[in-house]
């Protein structure tokens, strides 16, 4: 992943590698309720898991996002994990405090509940996307944990986004990620100087020194392990308090880009990330070195499908869930995952169950799941 070195922490400057990850209060457990204004708001005041969303059943009393969700069909019958059995009713009469309240119906107001917690996420993701200069309608949704592809619909329709994939074992993904991340290590040193060929030179030196405390710290490597060595520098036009991080091609720890491709992919990150070009001097404001190892790669093949059966063909479950594009209650087919073909295409409205996660599928929504095992949610035309 791609690492950042300046950021912050609630309001606190941050100077260390980091990835940077953006939280927001609006989860599964998140309390939807009424503001001094007389607004409808979600989070980040949380019910938890303890006692957790009304519909558990466990005395929790408030409305929150998974009440909205189960109350809507998004949730199938409601039986999760460690034979956790929902309570509808429960979640209606918690609901209903606040739909009282703005003179609207429970389904209505479940409705707002899930849009404004969709709403609050997609506003994060244009801080990483927007805010630095990347159109998400470019990209693909990658829609994970228990709850990101139950999610990913209302997200994607934020975004204006077409396209969203489930990756096998959603639900443990993050785990799955951080088993298999290669260890890093990085340094930095401040260099405030002009961006030049004696720059350069000077910044091999010092690359030099950083990979050689890089390499003590990690007490050597075993034969045959393939070490791999990055370059960045730190950049900015001159004048500036801030600066870009920009990769720099490099040969053993060495930078081997010549000057006028270094200046031209600053320029070219400065204008993604800002909007403008400027014609000011360039200065180098730190040099970093990155060394990574990598670590075994696991290969994973999801189960096949059980008999490669249509699901059309398959003894289905009756069952309503809410349609956002049609704004009411439609009929939907309950879908068990690992009875997916990749052979077959299917139109929404679908719930999607496997055992760490729930996929939604609107009405406007074809989805199928590749020979990989990835789950594919693709826009539709509108008719």
């Amino acid at each position: 992943p791609t690492l950042k070195f300046e950021g912050e922490i609630i309001g606190l400057p941050l100077q260390t590698p980091f990835v940077d990850v953006r939280t927001i209060g609006s989860g599964g457990g998140s309390i939807a309720y009424i503001d001094q204004g007389g607004l409808l708001q979600v989070g980040p005041e949380s019910a938890g898991a303890d006692p957790g969303p009304a519909c558990y059943g466990a005395g929790g009393e408030q409305p929150t996002v998974t009440d909205a969700a189960f109350y809507l069909g998004m949730l199938g019958p409601g039986q999760l994990a460690s034979g956790l059995s929902l309570d509808r009713t429960r979640a209606e009469t918690a609901i209903a405090t606040v739909a009282g309240r703005l003179g609207q119906s429970v389904e209505a107001t479940s409705s707002g509940i899930l849009s404004i917690a969709a709403a609050k996420m997609s506003n994060a993701i244009r801080e990483i996307t927007v805010e630095q200069g990347h159109d998400p309608r470019e990209f693909s949704l990658l829609a994970y944990g228990g709850a990101g592809p139950l999610m990913g619909v209302l997200m994607a329709n934020e975004l204006s986004i077409g396209h969203i994939i489930v990756p096998p074992y959603a639900g443990n993904f993050s785990a799955w990620g951080m088993l298999g991340a290669d260890l890093t290590l990085t340094k930095g040193q401040t260099k405030i100087v002009a961006l030049s060929e004696a720059s350069i030179a000077e910044a091999n030196t010092i690359l030099a020194d950083l990979f050689a405390g890089i390499e003590r710290t990690a007490g050597g490597h075993s034969t045959g392990e393939e070490i791999v060595k990055h370059v960045h520098l730190e950049m900015r036009y001159r004048g500036q308090e801030h600066s870009l991080d920009v990769p720099v091609r490099s040969q053993g720890g060495r930078i081997v880009e010549d000057i006028a491709s270094i200046a031209a992919s600053f320029q070219t990150a400065y204008k993604s990330a800002f909007g403008v070009e400027l014609t000011d001097p360039i200065e180098i404001s730190a040099v970093r070195a990155r060394y990574m190892r990598p670590l075994p790669k696991r290969v994973s093949k999801p189960r096949p499908p059980g008999n490669g059966q249509d699901i059309d063909e398959q003894a289905g479950v009756a069952h309503r869930c809410y349609s956002f594009k049609q704004a009411a209650m439609v009929d939907c087919r309950i879908v068990e995952r690992d009875r997916l073909s990749p052979q077959s295409r299917h139109r929404g409205p679908a719930i999607v169950l496997e055992p760490t996660a729930t996929t939604y599928v609107d009405v406007d929504y074809e989805f199928h799941v590749d020979e990989n095992g990835l789950m594919h949610l693709v826009k539709t035309e509108e008719d």
